[in-house]
């Protein structure tokens, strides 16, 4: 069995704050030093998002949020968050192709959409994780050409997201989730690939940092993305810091969409997930090679559900992307379990969408989405308004949504209009 997301508690820092000011100011970092006390350091800012991140004595930290939520200038004041690692479930690695490419695909019906797109590579699918294997053979041809080193590393400010291993206690392990994750969207769809690391697994645990976060969500819509996928491990409670960061992509015109967690708990709120604009929740099958549902206990025993759940995607017994450590070999393949599997399936759906038209608003693309999914059975907080189907989605917006036409008929005019899908049975 998966280990639980609530075994291992979400931590608040104890020596960093996060302040979002409430109007846009010339200078982020020199207004935020004014606002705060003399001993707290101004260590990094976002200037799109106007917020910047301090460090203080852990003993002030309950004295300066006081301060600071008195002062008009300022929206937001809180600990810097850090999330738990993502679930370990790797199984085992194997050389050579992915032999079970075909489960996730099939489930979601993305064969049938393949017939009208696979994708294009000038629509791109931002993932924020904990680094992509660009190299690899299976993503290299998908990874996004406009920037170096195709993405950031906002965990180390470096120009490379590579993943990268380290010894633990003798044990040698690597930064694999981000890898694995970009396996499941490109088996979707051929978009390309932006790498945002936000996670730190340097320090042995490791863990995915709010700060990193909101400034890797900024990156990527400010660098082209129409998707961004928000793949880290979600805590109950929503962080207001996030809002700022999915508002400013939702005004770039890049869809966010995230997992609902891992805790198996329902929730009203789930960081991350029910601040996106697409949250999915994860599917059970008896038998994956079906998308048969038998009955209504089809929810993953792992997964979080509540009113904040949009969809549901499959999320289990699928084989994706690993990055080998040690580099011997250098591509391998590996199991792969969680709604770290069914956020992505969702966006590689997005991805064939917005490749068959890339002019739809985040809100019709997401009506497009929601209303092709299919009732699977479940209650709504459980699956949303269903399980998605690429074929469906990718039908609907190839199909005009508003238009007319003449025809005539015995030798009568007659005028045909319509304002919602028209769906031709052939």
């Amino acid at each position: 069995m998966l280990p639980r997301d609530d075994e291992r508690a979400l931590e608040h820092s104890t020596d960093e704050l996060v302040i979002v000011l409430e109007e846009e100011v010339n200078d982020v970092a020199e207004q935020a030093k004014a606002v705060t006390s003399a001993g707290v350091e101004i260590v990094d800012r976002n200037e799109t998002l106007n917020m910047a991140l301090a460090r203080i004595e852990q003993d002030d930290s309950a004295s300066e949020l006081e301060r600071l939520e008195n002062k008009e200038s300022v929206k937001f004041a809180g600990p810097n968050v850090r999330n738990p690692p993502p679930l370990k479930n790797r199984g085992d690695q194997v050389e050579g192709g992915d032999t079970s490419a075909g489960i996730v695909p099939s489930i979601v019906n993305a064969p049938a959409a393949w017939d009208t797109t696979r994708g294009d590579a000038d629509i791109t699918i931002a993932i924020c994780d904990s680094g992509i294997k660009y190299d690899h053979a299976g993503l290299a041809a998908n990874m996004e050409e406009s920037v170096d080193n195709h993405g950031y590393d906002f965990i180390n400010d470096d120009p490379d997201p590579y993943p990268r291993t380290f010894t633990d206690a003798g044990d040698k392990r690597i930064e694999e989730h981000g890898t694995q994750t970009a396996g499941i969207v490109a088996k979707i769809c051929d978009c390309s690939l932006l790498s945002i690391k936000v996670a730190d697994w340097m320090t042995g645990d490791g863990w995915h940092s709010g700060w990193a976060t909101v400034n890797g969500v900024e990156w990527a819509a400010s660098n082209g993305a129409d998707i961004i996928l928000v793949n880290v491990q979600s805590s109950e409670g929503e962080w207001p810091p996030f809002d700022e960061a999915v508002s400013y992509a939702e005004s770039a015109g890049a869809i966010t969409i995230a997992p609902a967690g891992n805790a198996g708990t329902e929730y009203d709120e789930v960081r991350y997930a029910s601040q996106c604009h697409i949250a999915v929740s994860t599917l059970r099958l008896t038998d994956p090679q079906s998308p048969e549902i038998e009955d209504e206990e089809t929810l993953a025993d792992f997964s979080n559900y509540g009113e904040f759940v949009d969809v549901v995607a499959p999320g289990i017994a699928t084989r994706t992307t690993y990055p080998a450590a040690g580099g011997e070999p250098a591509d391998e393949y590996s199991g792969f379990a969680g709604t770290s599997v069914s956020a992505p399936a969702v966006a590689g759906i997005a991805g064939l969408v917005v490749s068959v038209d890339d002019a739809l608003s985040i809100d019709e693309l997401r009506e497009i989405i929601e209303e092709t999914a299919r009732d699977v059975g479940l209650p709504d907080v459980k699956q949303g308004d269903g399980l998605v189907d690429a074929e469906s989605a990718v039908r609907r917006a190839d199909t005009p949504t508003a238009g007319g036409m003449v025809g005539v008929n015995d030798g009568t005019v007659t005028n045909l209009y319509w304002d919602r899908p028209l769906h031709v049975q052939n």
